[in-house]
């Protein structure tokens, strides 16, 4: 029973968690973004933390 267990949990659960590990590091890393470019002081200085955030990318 505890091995079924263990096998459901490799197929089944696994690959979902890490699907949603993914989808909840991509959301951090918008959020991250969109705060750096909020945080400019002006449209030059936007511009150039757009261009450093396409380059990373």
């Amino acid at each position: 029973m505890f091995g079924y267990l263990i096998n459901m949990g490799k197929e089944i659960v696994l690959p979902h968690l890490i699907c949603w590990t993914g989808m909840l590091l991509e959301r951090a890393e918008h959020s991250r973004r969109d705060a750096y470019l909020e945080s400019c002081a002006d449209i030059c200085e936007l511009e150039r933390r757009m261009r450093v955030c396409d380059i990373d990318t």
